[in-house]
């Protein structure tokens, strides 16, 4: 069985290139880490991650166990942005998790289970947030 720490270790890893790679200009979008202290940026421009592993399954009697579950990347932008950034920065996201990369941590392999989807953005009084969600399953 696959442990949770490789796992969310393994996803993490992906996401630590985006303070320099997604960005309307360098240096790039901060990132609010998951159980971490962060405050948002004056432009209101940040990417926060999100990790929600759902219960196993049994693949089969060769493979044994998978772990499954969800990894989300909401772009959060200031109120006014207009769809066509936002879009542009979840397309930037999405990029990064193509269906089926697989990532190692600890002997752990997540594979990127299908094509990461990108939601309608969520509109706020303070600003807008698009999700990108990523699938993933997980093998020892």
């Amino acid at each position: 069985m696959a442990d949770e720490a490789p796992i969310a270790l393994a996803l993490l890893e992906r996401c630590e290139a985006f303070e320099a790679e997604v960005s309307p200009a360098p240096p790039g979008l901060p990132v609010a880490w998951p159980d971490a202290e962060f405050a948002a940026p004056a432009d209101r421009r940040y990417l926060r991650i999100q990790h929600f592993p759902n219960a196993s399954m049994w693949s089969s009697i060769s493979h044994g166990e998978m772990r499954q579950g969800l990894f989300q990347i909401d772009v959060c932008v200031p109120e006014l942005t207009g769809l066509p950034e936002m879009l542009r920065l979840a397309d930037q996201v999405k990029a990064r998790f193509p269906k089926g990369l697989v990532m190692t941590n600890g002997g752990v392999s997540v594979k990127v289970a299908d094509d990461p989807a990108i939601a309608p953005p969520m509109i706020a009084s303070d600003g807008a947030t698009v999700p990108v969600t990523i699938p993933w399953t997980a093998r020892a």
